[in-house]
């Protein structure tokens, strides 16, 4: 199998995301999204309850079913998502 060629396990995942957009998804939760977290946090600490939502509302929708969306959802629960 070249590594252009997709493995047959990926047949049986149910999807409509291209590889490009599933790489970028990926990378994203690994790198980024830690560091967009961090800075939520922060602003949570603040006291700014509005910035921090629209922060972690963008995390949960960027990063749907990831362990960044789980966390994302906490601090807000009860507000706005």
């Amino acid at each position: 199998m070249s590594a252009r060629s997709s493995p047959p396990s990926l047949a049986k995942v149910p999807t409509e995301d291209t590889p490009e957009e599933m790489t970028r998804y990926c990378n994203g939760v690994l790198t980024v999204s830690a560091k967009q977290f961090q800075a939520a946090d922060a602003i949570l600490r603040e006291g700014k309850t509005a910035e921090t939502v629209e922060a972690l509302t963008k995390l949960h929708d960027e990063y749907p079913g990831s362990w960044i969306d789980r966390l994302a959802g906490e601090p807000i629960e009860g507000k706005t998502i």
